[in-house]
């Protein structure tokens, strides 16, 4: 006979506190829905290139997008990152074993065993949203303010480019912590309850989501302000002023006891480098002729989530 597991509501945390993945879910999915409504603003489609003979990368949108590929990037990434859990899909409970050895840490990540702040965790979870929500704020003052030559339809680009970039950041982060299962910090503290340290999602420690996601937003932005504004002189306080909000996150994910200092390391270094490569990936010029037009070879890509009893994945397919 198997014994019962403690039952965690799907929309609350192990120890009560109700789940982020909601709200974000709405603020990232609101964002594509400003970014649906607005496509038809774009001048560009497959059969009309835009053209830049009438104004510049710094007065408009430096990115170009292919709707289609990259709404289903977004739309996936989006599924894969927050659908676990809100549907409540974890790893296999730890409930019943003994506290894991902290002597498997070195002796950084040990440091972390005993915190427990729920003022850090309600701070952390603040901070979060505050680095997805301002990018987009920012983005609309921008447009508002400027009044760039692309006007909506280049504003509408950049909404598409920071929220794939959001749920790409998402999606690896949960492939990676279903497919580790990390100890949290608490999982290895004595003093916890059973109930805490056996908690399904007590096993999604490595890499911090909060991190990853603030750094990505972070990043993605500040390289969105400088190609908008290469003249800017408050380019270096764009980078360095979002970049600490991030490392407030950072901080924060640790001192309330959710994650261990790799955990957030890591999570740093992954939502950077995404932060980046994805608006670069998108940037006139790097990958293409500089219009919207789809290269014949991602034409038939097609990236499709996948989900079993205990994990999910992700499916790609295309035709070269």
């Amino acid at each position: 006979m198997t014994r019962p597991t403690p039952h965690t509501p799907r929309n609350q945390t192990s120890d009560g506190r109700p789940r982020p993945d909601a709200a974000l879910a709405l603020a990232l999915l609101a964002t594509v829905a400003v970014v649906l409504a607005s496509a038809r603003a774009d001048g560009s489609t497959a059969d009309r290139p835009e053209t830049l003979t009438h104004r510049t990368v710094a007065e408009g949108s430096p990115f170009q997008v292919r709707w289609e590929l990259d709404l289903s990037i977004t739309v996936t990434g989006l599924v894969v990152g927050l659908l676990p859990g809100l549907t409540g899909i974890q790893p296999g409970p730890m409930a019943g074993l003994a506290a894991p050895d902290p002597a498997q840490l070195n002796s950084l990540d040990r440091r972390v065993i005993g915190k427990h702040s729920q003022a850090a965790a309600r701070a952390s979870d603040a901070l979060l949203w505050t680095s997805v929500s301002l990018p987009l704020v920012a983005s609309l003052v921008d447009l508002l303010a400027n009044d760039p030559r692309d006007g909506l339809g280049g504003t509408a680009r950049d909404m598409l480019v920071l929220a794939e970039t959001a749920a790409v950041t998402v999606a690896l982060c949960n492939l990676v912590k279903y497919s580790v299962h990390r100890a949290r910090p608490y999982a290895y503290d004595p003093d916890a309850t059973e109930a805490r340290r056996g908690a399904a999602d007590a096993r999604l420690s490595f890499f911090s989501g909060h991190t990853a996601l603030a750094f990505a937003m972070a990043t993605s932005y500040s390289y969105l302000h400088s190609k908008r504004h290469p003249d800017s002189r408050f380019r270096g306080l764009v980078w360095a002023s979002s970049h600490a909000l991030a490392a407030g996150v950072a901080v924060l994910r640790v001192e309330a006891g959710r994650h261990f200092w790799t955990d957030v390391l890591a999570g740093a270094a992954v939502g950077s480098t995404v932060g980046y490569l994805v608006p670069l990936l998108h940037t006139r010029g790097v990958l293409g002729s500089g219009d919207d037009r789809t290269p014949p070879t991602l034409t038939s890509m097609k990236v499709t989530p996948t989900f079993q009893r205990d994990g999910f994945g992700l499916a790609f397919s295309a035709d070269f």
